[in-house]
């Protein structure tokens, strides 16, 4: 935001962000000389008032007169001297997420350069934004994860994720009971509840959590609502994030945080509400049948299994090959899961595809490609609204928060919950995200295309990664006393990659340990011939002296 200030030789700044739900625009941050003033007013709702016309329109506003009317602009900003102002949209997919703004004291300032030069940045800016909301979606789904199959210990999990992020002192969870008593269950990891009577009694609901706003209050109380002034005495700054699913307010969390001065109140918001989404998804999952709409659940009406061949399943159906009436399409598709969100140009992605080829050639091939894509998997189709495959302007990207479960982000999510699980001794947690990580890897980045150059890194990656927690999840077993599921595991790493010497020790030693020495001698055998055939080398000298081990002469009855 400095740097964008600075370039555009402006006296402020500020950045707005619109909330998941509630569709406000709220205030991220400012900056300049006159911040403190920018802050006077931090929410605008959607569509009224200035910069919240510009997240309605998604158009780019600027005036070289500013309007005294409070709904556009804040009233010590003009009496500050502020003459010059333009705000500029951040696309999304759905919409704008968000704009930024900067404005000038001096009325001769270049607003029509500085209008351009943000129309430019503010797609970075909104891929950057829109990055970052989703890494903190998947930090709360990846710690509810490891907290285990408890209902109390994903909550506490739940909070302790938001405690961290916000900074909070402490947190309180309360979700409603079903009608018609409406009672809640509270949850907090304070001595004192941070609860007023609408969180409590789920009858008497929070009209603005309710609507999908989030409420951030300041220290002093005097400032607060009434409705709010039921706080217990030692909360300090609340902020109140709704829990929904489906529109319906199922419950709430009450973050009291310290005093924010200094900074706009709802810098953290739109982060903290996009946080309490994806926790209200894992914790208070819908009791109704999914309903493909504007609107959607977190029911996966895409499936994608990229390990071994490509598959496509669509509301549990699957889609075959000759849906795709290019060629390309599937491919694109690959090429836009692999970057898991992050744009990719058209030229980039004309280039992987059809290698040399020239720009515009690239373009209009691309243009095909992606309309037969769209045209099988995109359900909206017909409205040309893009839920799955979406660009803006002519970078294209696969929208990570459309219902969609893919086996390659599943596999990466399960690998780092195992990994941070194993490193703190939970063993048990470990074993069960190590198990579900490997039993994904059905063969190697798809398959159905070997030779396909733009994947091989990412292919060797995982290979890479799968064979590594083969030989952990094989260690824990044998920790946990259970060698002969290291043994089948095992096996499973050496039918990836049979020249993996040390996943054989590994197996030779786990055979031993059930006293089946004439497999494991078998093992040793297999390995030696595997290695002189393959690599024309001999087994490494620990591997020979495992096989001294178990040669041993065995009676005529061993097993």
């Amino acid at each position: 935001m400095e740097l964008i200030r600075r370039a555009c030789a402006a006296d402020g700044c500020e950045i707005f962000l619109c909330e998941p739900e509630g569709g406000d625009l709220v205030l991220t941050a400012c900056g300049g000389p006159d911040r403190d003033a920018m802050m006077e007013r931090s929410r605008f709702e959607a569509g009224i008032g200035y910069p919240g016309i510009v997240g309605a329109s998604g158009q780019p506003l600027f005036t070289r007169s500013l309007p005294r009317d409070r709904r556009f602009l804040r009233r010590r900003v003009t009496e500050r001297g502020i003459h010059s102002y333009v705000c500029v949209p951040l696309p999304g997919p759905n919409g704008p997420v968000g704009c930024i703004g900067v404005a000038w004291r001096d009325p001769s300032a270049p607003i029509d350069r500085a209008a351009d030069f943000l129309c430019q940045a503010a797609a970075p800016i909104s891929t950057a934004v829109r990055a970052g909301l989703a890494a903190a979606r998947e930090l709360v789904d990846q710690t509810i994860d490891a907290a285990g199959e408890s209902p109390e210990a994903r909550r506490r999990a739940f909070l302790d994720v938001l405690v961290r992020a916000s900074g909070a002192r402490a947190a309180t969870l309360a979700l409603y009971g079903d009608p018609p008593d409406g009672g809640a269950t509270v949850l907090s990891t304070a001595p004192v509840p941070s609860v007023c009577l609408q969180a409590v009694d789920g009858r008497q609901r929070c009209s603005p959590l309710a609507s999908g706003h989030g409420v951030r209050l300041d220290i002093c109380r005097d400032t607060w609502p009434d409705r709010c002034r039921f706080l217990p005495a030692t909360t300090l700054a609340p902020c109140c994030l709704p829990l929904r699913v489906r529109s319906s307010l199922r419950g709430v969390v009450v973050l009291d945080c310290e005093s924010l001065a200094g900074t706009p109140p709802t810098r953290d918001l739109v982060g903290l509400l996009s946080m309490a989404r994806a926790g209200a998804a894992r914790l208070l999952p819908a009791t109704e049948e999914p309903v493909l709409g504007s609107t959607w659940s977190s029911t996966p009406v895409l499936e994608v299994r990229c390990f071994g061949p490509f598959e496509i399943r669509l509301l549990g159906q699957a889609v075959p090959v000759e849906a795709f009436t290019r060629r390309k399409a599937l491919a694109l598709l690959k090429l836009l899961i692999l970057r898991a969100g992050n744009p990719v140009s058209r030229d980039a992605l004309a280039e992987r595809l059809w290698p040399g080829v020239d720009g515009k050639a690239g373009a209009n091939r691309l243009h095909g490609v992606l309309h037969a894509l769209r045209t099988a998997i995109e359900p909206f189709r017909d409205e040309r609204r893009w839920i799955y495959v979406c660009n803006i302007g002519e970078l294209y990207y696969f929208n990570m928060e459309s219902p969609h479960w893919t086996d390659l982000y599943a596999f990466r999510r399960h690998a780092a919950t195992a990994a941070q699980a194993a490193r703190s001794g939970q063993h048990a947690e470990a074993l069960r995200h190590f198990e579900s990580a490997v039993a994904m890897y059905r063969g190697d980045l798809f398959e159905d295309e070997p030779y396909a150059g733009w994947c091989e890194l990412e292919r060797t990656e995982l290979r890479h990664r799968y064979l590594e927690m083969v030989a952990r999840l094989a260690e824990l077993w044998v920790a946990e006393h259970e060698p002969d599921r290291a043994v089948d595991t095992l096996r499973r790493g050496l039918l990836v990659d049979p020249l993996r010497e040390d996943l054989h020790q590994a197996l030779i030693k786990a055979l031993a340990s059930l006293g089946r020495r004439r497999e494991a001698l078998a093992q040793y055998q297999t390995c030696e011939r595997v290695l002189r055939t393959e690599l024309g080398v001999d087994p490494l000298p620990e591997t020979r002296r495992l096989e001294r081990l178990i040669a041993r002469p065995l009676p005529e009855n061993a097993p």
